[in-house]
C-alpha cells in the first residue's frame, strides 16, 4: 500500500480543560510513552553497564540564569484565525527507511518500533565542487554511529545520551526523527504570505535533535561570502545514522514534498539565526522590538511609554537575530532526561561559555519554516530553514577535557 502524504485542510483543534495542543489520539499515545520511557531508561542502563565513566551531579544549579527553555511554552502564535493543515499519511504502510544497515545494534528496538515513514530527501542547499563527492549517487549513511559516544565522551551517562536520541515529546518540544508526521500541524508564518512553520497543535513547535557538532558559530557574527554579504550565527550538527534518514522524510511529509533543500555543510545540517544584511540589522531589530527574545523571562517595554505588559502577551521570537545571544547550556557535568527536564534546563544548568568544540555531544531546540531563495543553485524552489533557539552541549571529546 502506497503512504498518503498529501497535507488536508483541517480546523484548528478545539480547546479543552487538557493540553490544547493535544488530540486524543495523542493523549492514548502520551500515557503509552510515559511507561514505556520508564522501561526504556531501564533497559538502556542495563545496556549501558561499565561503558560510562560516572558522572557527578552538580550540588548547586545556577538559579539565577535566564529561563530561556521555559518561555518557549508560552503559546504566544496569534494565529488561531489562519488557515492551517495537517500532515496526513498511512501509518500502516511499510516503511521505506529503515535500513538495517545503518542499524546501530543497541538503538535496533527502538527504531523497529517508530511510525513508518516514506523514502523522501533532503538535500544541500548549495554544494561546493570539493564537497560534491559527498552527495553523488544513492548516498545513505556516513554520519555518527551512537555505539561511539562512550568511547569517545568524557563522563557522559546512559540517562543523558539515551534520552537525548530516544526523546519523542514533552509539550511542545518534539523530536522529528521520532514522532509521527500524523501528529503535527503546518501553520503560515504571520510575516510571509508563503512561509509555513511546524506547529504542534496550536502551538510552533521546538523541534528538538541530538548528535555531533561540526561547526560552532554561536558565539559571534559570521559574515558570509559573495556581492550581498549577509551576517548570522550558526553552527553545523550531524544527526546519528538513520536519525537523519528519519529526520529528512518527516520533514518533507509534513511540507508535502518529496524533495526539499537545507543548507548543510558536509553531511551536516545547518541550524542558525536570520541571515541579515549588515546595514539592515537596526531595522530588523526595530520590527522585531515586540518579541520577546527567547532567553528573557522579563517583560519587554515597546516604544511607547505605557507600563510593561506580561510576556505571555507578547509574541516569543521564534528565530534569532544574529545581534541576539543565542542560549547555550552545559550539561557536561549534570545529568539531563530530556523525557522530563526539556522546560527547565535553565533552572538546572549553567551556562556554557565558550565556542561549542567540534565533536562534542549537542542536544539543540529549533523551529522550521519554509522559504523559496530567489538566487543560487536551487532558487524557487522549497527550502526549510531550521532557527536555532539553544542547545545543550552534553559531552566533549576527550582531547578537549
Amino acid at each position: 500500500m502506497a503512504m498518503v502524504f498529501e497535507q488536508s485542510k483541517e480546523s484548528a483543534p478545539a480547546d479543552e480543560k487538557r493540553d490544547p495542543t493535544e488530540t486524543k489520539e495523542e493523549v492514548v499515545v502520551a500515557s503509552v510513552a510515559s511507561s514505556a520511557v520508564a522501561k526504556s531508561l531501564a533497559a538502556a542502563s542495563d545496556k549501558f553497564k561499565g561503558l560510562f565513566d560516572d558522572n557527578e551531579e552538580d550540588s548547586k544549579p545556577d538559579l539565577s540564569l535566564l529561563a530561556g527553555a521555559i518561555s518557549m511554552q508560552v503559546d504566544t502564535t496569534f494565529m488561531e484565525d489562519l488557515e492551517q493543515y495537517r500532515t496526513r499519511y498511512n501509518p500502516d504502510a511499510p516503511c521505506e527507511v529503515f535500513e538495517l544497515d545503518l542499524q546501530d545494534p543497541l538503538l535496533y528496538e527502538v527504531y523497529e518500533k517508530l511510525p513508518p515513514l516514506k523514502k523522501l530527501f533532503v538535500l544541500p542547499s548549495f554544494v561546493p565542487e570539493h564537497e560534491q563527492q559527498y552527495y553523488d549517487g544513492d548516498m545513505k549513511g556516513g554520519r555518527v554511529r551512537f555505539s561511539i559516544w562512550p568511547k569517545s565522551i568524557k563522563n557522559i551517562t546512559a540517562v543523558t545520551i539515551w534520552s537525548a536520541v530516544t526523546f519523542t515529546r514533552s509539550g511542545v518540544f518534539i523530536n522529528p526523527s521520532q514522532i509521527s508526521p500524523a501528529l503535527i500541524w503546518i501553520r503560515p508564518t504571520r510575516t510571509s504570505g508563503t512561509s509555513q512553520r511546524i506547529n504542534i497543535g496550536s502551538k510552533v513547535a521546538i523541534c528538538v535533535s541530538a548528535g555531533m557538532c561540526s561547526e560552532s558559530k554561536l558565539t559571534r557574527i559570521v559574515r558570509t561570502f559573495g556581492p550581498q554579504p549577509r551576517e548570522h550565527k550558526y553552527m553545523a550538527l550531524t544527526l546519528h545514522n538513520q536519525d537523519y534518514e528519519r529526520w529528512e522524510s518527516w520533514m518533507c511529509l509534513c511540507f508535502g514534498h518529496d524533495v526539499l533543500y537545507t543548507p548543510m555543510t558536509n553531511l551536516a545540517i545547518q541550524l542558525g539565526t536570520i541571515l541579515t544584511k549588515p546595514e539592515e540589522v537596526a531595522k530588523t531589530e526595530q520590527v522585531m522590538s515586540q518579541y520577546v527574545h527567547p532567553d528573557m523571562l522579563s517583560p519587554i517595554r515597546g516604544g511607547s511609554s505605557s507600563p510593561a505588559k506580561p510576556s505571555t502577551e507578547y509574541k516569543i521570537k521564534y528565530a534569532l537575530l544574529p545581534t541576539d545571544t543565542i542560549p547555550i547550556f552545559d550539561a557536561t557535568k549534570k545529568n539531563v532526561d530530556f523525557n522530563t527536564d526539556l522546560p527547565k534546563l535553565a533552572e538546572m544548568l549553567p551556562r556554557w561559555k565558550d565556542e561549542i568544540p567540534v565533536g562534542a555531544f549537542v542536544v539543540t531546540g529549533y523551529t522550521v519554516t519554509t522559504y523559496k531563495p530567489t538566487t543560487g543553485q536551487h532558487r524557487g524552489l522549497e527550502h526549510i530553514g531550521c532557527n536555532i533557539l539553544w542547545a545543550v552541549v552534553c559531552g566533549i571529546p576527550k582531547v578537549f577535557a
